[in-house]
């Protein structure tokens, strides 16, 4: 199911860095209340690519470990994602707003990551302008 819904910005399973880039920009989008946003995933991939390589837990884990690592994550955006496609068909603006107030606690706990300052850009997501 991920892979169908993934696959036209050109991610692919097998790889732990585009079930993170696909994670990463659905919870931009909920985050920011954009459910129709549409942006370019390559600078994204970029950057993601280049964080996960330069971290050293990630590094560290095994083949197993690194298909655990997707897993979750492909299970998470799947799940994130049915979420918001159901407040999204229904006009559900309260559960829209609770979904994207978790995606910024989220990430900002976990990854110390603002997502509402961050735009969508060619480059990847970068800071918004101030």
């Amino acid at each position: 199911m991920w892979a169908e819904l993934v696959s036209a910005d050109g991610l692919a399973p097998g790889d732990a860095v585009d079930a993170m880039v696909s994670y990463f920009a659905l919870n931009w989008v909920i985050a920011n209340q954009q459910p129709d946003a549409e942006f370019s995933l390559a600078g994204v991939q970029r950057q993601v690519r280049a964080a996960m390589q330069g971290d050293p837990a990630f590094r560290a884990l095994d083949e197993a470990g690194r298909q655990e690592f997707a897993e979750v994550l492909m299970m998470n955006f799947l799940l994130q994602q049915a979420a918001l496609s159901d407040a999204y068909v229904r006009g559900d603006a309260q559960m829209m707003q609770q979904l994207a107030d978790a995606a910024v606690a989220r990430f900002k706990g976990e990854m110390g990551i603002e997502l509402r300052a961050l735009k969508p850009t060619s480059a990847g997501l970068v800071p918004n302008a101030p």
